[in-house]
């Protein structure tokens, strides 16, 4: 047998009470949480077919050869489409296609663009993060979308959190734009960032990515989209 006292007792049924509600919650928002799935996508450049190492020395495995890990955990991990297509296979036109869905010719802007296309495509109402923000995903892009970024990241239409280079030529940028990247709300604003290590491109992306995801949480509300 066992003997409680007043205090005792309360304490065990204030402790049976909590568990039971946070288990109630748990349940609620299980049954609740949207189940449709997330998705990271990795944009990335270069990926050669032939590298080059000398002169007249060429891998055949491209620049993937030299990394890999990466080759390792995207490919190996991954699925190989051997028989893809890309309308317009350079640069900045590419990449808006890849994010609107659409041609080249439907992206054309003549003049001083981004070799003939509108980077302000990347946030146009026919981008996917407008598609899938319009579809109830929380969205996010780090890094290098486009090649000219200047243009629309301080107004990234359908994106909710955004950590990208102002000018994207070279390594390290000196100003960056940054847009709820803590989950934190705001406006997106210009930021000078001194060049140091932690700074170089790809860190600034990867790390500002995993923050995010960690301020979201493993189990959002909402599916993402970056």
């Amino acid at each position: 047998a066992v003997a409680w006292g007043r205090g005792a007792r309360s304490a065990f049924e204030t402790s049976l009470s909590r568990q039971h509600v946070d288990q109630h919650q748990a349940q609620h928002e299980a049954q609740h949480r949207d189940s449709r799935p997330n998705f990271v996508v990795f944009l990335t450049d270069d990926q050669d077919k032939l590298f080059q190492l000398g002169a007249n020395e060429y891998v055949e495995d491209g620049s993937m050869s030299v990394m890999p890990k990466t080759s390792q955990r995207l490919i190996g991990g991954g699925v190989t489409l051997r028989n893809f297509f890309v309308n317009t296979p350079i640069c900045c036109p590419s990449r808006i296609t890849l994010l609107t869905g659409r041609m080249f010719h439907n992206n054309y802007k003549p003049g001083n663009t981004c070799m003939r296309v509108n980077a302000s495509d990347a946030v146009s109402e026919h981008s996917v993060f407008n598609v899938m923000r319009n579809s109830g995903y929380t969205t996010g892009a780090f890094g290098k979308v486009t090649n000219d970024q200047s243009n629309w990241v301080l107004d990234p239409t359908g994106i909710d959190a955004l950590a990208c280079q102002w000018s994207t030529s070279g390594y390290y940028s000196s100003y960056y734009a940054f847009k709820n990247s803590q989950g934190v709300g705001g406006a997106s604003e210009k930021v000078y960032v001194n060049k140091t290590p932690s700074t170089y491109t790809t860190s600034m992306a990867g790390n500002h990515t995993i923050e995010w995801l960690d301020t979201i949480g493993p189990h959002p509300s909402k599916p993402f989209f970056c």
